[in-house]
């Protein structure tokens, strides 16, 4: 079974949609160093982070919850 993390898929729509990390640093209003993190898994994603991307990415909150649950499980 392929195993994936959060930040690999972050970075996926990163790359599609040609925006840099900074980029995404800026419309969150995150730190780079934060992005990092979360790209990294090092960032715990919390209901407030996963709205912050659900208002970047236009997807729902639900959308980034239910990812990283899945995530987690295939760690386990």
């Amino acid at each position: 079974m392929y195993s994936f993390s959060l930040g690999e898929i972050i970075e996926d729509e990163l790359e599609a949609r040609r925006w840099t990390k900074e980029t995404l640093a800026g419309m969150l209003g995150y730190s780079s160093l934060e992005v990092t993190d979360l790209l990294e898994g090092n960032l715990e994603l919390t209901l407030a982070v996963a709205g912050d991307l659900s208002q970047v990415f236009g997807t729902g909150t639900q959308f980034w919850l239910n990812l990283d649950e899945l995530c987690r499980e295939q760690k386990s």
